[in-house]
């Protein structure tokens, strides 16, 4: 008896439903200014979103000056690893934000 359910519980279980957790990136929400932003400052919101809150919180882009982001982002992308063409990205939505405002 006990080895018919041993049995029948390994089938059941073969049978079952796989779980399998997967890692998925949170979705930033965009609005419809984001209709308006080119692909390199789309895909720069990204990656500030993603990779700069890594060490820190989001900064508010325009409680800083153009001035103040040339003399921050320069550290910033260091930090994060971003190649040339990330590093031009961020600082394309940097400049979409600020120019907005």
């Amino acid at each position: 008896m006990v080895g018919t359910l041993i049995v029948l519980s390994v089938m059941f279980g073969a049978c079952a439903p796989k779980v399998v957790e997967t890692l998925v990136e949170p979705e930033i929400v965009m609005n419809n200014e984001a209709n308006l932003m080119s692909p390199d400052a789309l895909t720069g919101k990204k990656i500030y979103h993603k990779e700069c809150t890594g060490c820190h919180e989001a900064k508010n882009i325009t409680s800083y000056t153009q001035a103040q982001w040339a003399s921050i982002l320069p550290e910033m992308i260091e930090a994060a690893h971003l190649n040339e063409e990330e590093s031009g990205q961020v600082r394309a939505y940097i400049h979409w934000e600020l120019d907005k405002h």
